[in-house]
């Protein structure tokens, strides 16, 4: 190893994530010196980490880049395709093996027995259905592939129309308080029972933020809890925004398409008659990091419903809301619409690979032949 050479460096992800690009060094700033030039076309495992499953393929986008040597590198030989055994890899069978080959108290500091777990069987079909297999997969990973891309080119669409339609100064901009009702919630006493038990009433915690659109509750509660607590219902087309916490969930947004109660970690935006809850919602969205910091421009540990309530919004015409927000909520609905294309191949992928690797589904031989 040179010092003054540079080296791209790449890992495996755990759970079966594939390859990645680490990053680039000099020699000099490396500090295992026993680096090893990846194989493109080669099965590859990280050894410390093989039980997580971080095993990959490696394409020939890696040709070239280094690896450290807790990686092991496999070819297959004659009979056996190294692509198919790379999908072989990830089957339950072959996590068995590699939890067998291990040893250790704490796993995530177990040690891979390579040895023993080359010593292990497998049946391979012949290598024509090996090959019509990894064709097979590698068919529907390419239409996969296209469906991710068009959810990606979308959701730039997306933030492209958001930016031109919303950060518009020439808008008149007016504190939330001025065109809508802030409120608060709060969550019933777990002890009593008659709080929870049969509901009817829809109540939402502050998680139900992540799913963008709210169409069911968190949780039932009951009418004598709402009567009791004081639980005030927000209507339909109102928009919820999470107040605490240092993950995600502060500062965003959704829609409630349903009628709801809410805790006391939300704060609840009911439109009057000069806003558009629908509206108001991907405004929101685009101004995640503004509100998250409660419009002040640095960060807050919390908002309030105070804070929510003096949160500044571009108010245009009903009219112009209106179809500000139908376009978005077209794209939407596109952008969705090729997110359940990628969740149902994959899902068609995991099955139809598993039944190909277990043998309970042959390719038939016209079509290797």
């Amino acid at each position: 190893m040179s010092d003054n050479e540079k080296y791209d460096l790449v890992s495996i992800r755990r759970r079966y994530g594939g390859l990645f690009y680490r990053e680039t060094l000099k020699g000099r700033d490396i500090f295992t010196k026993t680096l090893r030039r990846i194989v493109p076309g080669a099965f590859i495992i990280a050894r410390m980490q093989v039980v997580h499953g971080a095993v990959a393929y490696v394409s020939e986008d890696f040709e070239g880049m280094c690896i450290s040597k807790s990686y092991s590198q496999f070819v297959g030989r004659p009979g056996c395709s190294t692509k198919y055994f790379s999908m072989l890899a990830q089957s339950p069978m072959m996590a068995e093996y590699f939890m067998d080959a291990s040893h250790g108290v704490v796993i995530e500091k177990m040690t891979f027995d390579q040895d023993r777990w080359l010593d292990f069987n497998i049946v391979l079909p012949p290598i024509d259905e090996q090959c019509k297999i990894v064709d097979t997969i590698d068919a529907v990973d390419a239409r996969i592939a296209v469906a991710e891309e068009g959810a990606a080119k979308l959701d730039m669409l997306k933030a492209a129309l958001y930016q031109s339609l919303f950060d518009d100064d020439s808008l008149p901009f007016v504190p939330l308080s001025e065109v809508a009702e802030i409120r608060n919630g709060s969550t019933p006493s777990r002890i009593r029972k008659d709080y929870w038990q049969r509901g009817s009433i829809a109540w939402l915690a502050s998680g139900k933020v992540n799913d963008y659109r709210i169409t069911t509750p968190s949780e039932p509660i009951t009418e004598r809890a709402v009567s009791e607590c004081h639980l005030r219902i927000l209507p339909a087309g109102s928009v919820v925004v999470g107040m605490i916490g240092q993950g995600k969930t502060r500062g965003m947004a959704a829609r409630v398409e349903i009628n709801a109660a809410i805790n006391q970690n939300l704060a609840g935006i009911v439109p009057g008659l000069r806003l558009r809850g629908a509206y108001l919602h991907h405004y929101l969205v685009h101004s995640y990091q503004k509100l998250r910091s409660g419009g002040r421009g640095s960060n807050q540990d919390a908002l309030t419903t105070g804070l929510v309530a003096q949160f500044k919004v571009p108010v245009p015409t009903a009219e112009e809301q209106q179809r500000i927000a139908s376009v978005l909520d077209a794209l939407d609905q596109r952008i969705s619409a090729e997110r359940e294309v990628v969740a149902k191949l994959t899902a068609q992928k995991g099955g139809l690979l598993a039944d190909l690797l277990r043998g309970r589904v042959r390719v038939p031989l016209e079509v290797i032949s």
